[in-house]
């Protein structure tokens, strides 16, 4: 199934975290930013002057985002993530 996202929102796959060696406290675990892969890019909000937004992200990038700004969806037995835009906090660069 096609999925087109709508306005500012974006359509991730979440990415399993790699393990490290790292020890984190349990609090501040929740609290680290997630991974994911773009599936769907939305238009872009509309502005007051009628314009949209311009959404940079690309389809198959892998994107860091705010842990707590997802929805799920399930598609096809499949859980993706709805976000907006904004909550964006960067994109990984390809190897």
């Amino acid at each position: 199934m096609k999925i087109e996202m709508k306005n500012g929102k974006v359509l991730i796959e979440k990415v399993k975290e790699v393990q490290s060696d790292l020890i984190i406290a349990p609090d501040v675990a929740d609290k680290r930013p997630q991974r994911g892969k773009v599936i769907a890019v939305g238009e872009g909000e509309l502005k007051p002057n009628g314009e949209r937004e311009v959404l940079d992200l690309m389809v198959g990038e892998v994107v860091m985002f705010v842990p707590y700004a997802p929805s799920e969806m399930k598609v096809d037995g499949v859980v993706y993530l709805v976000i907006d835009y904004k909550d964006v906090l960067g994109v990984e660069e390809a190897p």
